[in-house]
C-alpha cells in the first residue's frame, strides 16, 4: 500500500452493524514490527549469544549492529544497517528486550530517530533525523480541529514462537 509492503500478523476484527452490512477492521504492519518477534541477546556475528541481560558499550554503528545481527539470527540476511551519523561511545544496560525495544532505548540514549525501509525482501535500518515539525497546533474542542483522540498500547505479547532456556543456581 502507497509503495510499502505491510504484513497483516492479527486476525481482523469483523464488526457486524446491520442485516447486510459489515465492517471489519485490518492491523497492517511495517517492516520494524517484525524486529519485536526478536528477544534481544548479546549476539556476535556467527549468532552466539550468552544471555538476555547484559550491558554493553559502544557507538551507534555498534549497537545497531548487534540489532541487526539479532534480527538475521531470526530471519536470516533480511536486515542490515543504513546510513548513520558517528557517534562517541556510551554504555546502556538491557534487561530482556526484544530488538524493537532496544532500538528504540539505543536511538534514545543518542537522542536521535530511527527508520526501518524495505527493499524486496531486504529490510535496512537507517538512523538520524526525519520528519519535519509542522507549525499547525491542534486542539480539542469545538472548532478547534481535534474531534476525537485516542490511544492504544502496543501489544508485544504475541504468541511464543521460541524459547529460550537459561541455567539456574539452584536445585
Amino acid at each position: 500500500i502507497f509503495g510499502e509492503r505491510y504484513t497483516i500478523n492479527q486476525l481482523p476484527n469483523p464488526e457486524k452493524k446491520g442485516d447486510r452490512r459489515f465492517i471489519t477492521s485490518i492491523k497492517m504492519e511495517s517492516a520494524q514490527y517484525d524486529l519485536l518477534r526478536v528477544q534481544f541477546f548479546n549476539t556476535d556475528v556467527s549468532g552466539f549469544n550468552t544471555s538476555p541481560d547484559f550491558t554493553l558499550t559502544g557507538n551507534l554503528a555498534f549497537f545497531c549492529g548487534v540489532v541487526v545481527n539479532n534480527a538475521n539470527r531470526v530471519f536470516s540476511g533480511q536486515w542490515s544497517t543504513g546510513s548513520m551519523s558517528s557517534t562517541g561511545d556510551k554504555t546502556i544496560s538491557f534487561n530482556e528486550d526484544n530488538c524493537l525495544g532496544a532500538l528504540q532505548k539505543i536511538c534514545q540514549e543518542f537522542e536521535t530517530e530511527f527508520k526501518v525501509s524495505q527493499s524486496g525482501g531486504n529490510k535496512s535500518i537507517t538512523i538520524g533525523t526525519f520528519g519535519s515539525i509542522l507549525g499547525t497546533t491542534f486542539e480539542y474542542g469545538k472548532g478547534k480541529g481535534l474531534y476525537n483522540l485516542s490511544r492504544q498500547t502496543l501489544n508485544d505479547k504475541s504468541v511464543v514462537n521460541r524459547l529460550y532456556l537459561f541455567g539456574g543456581t539452584k536445585n
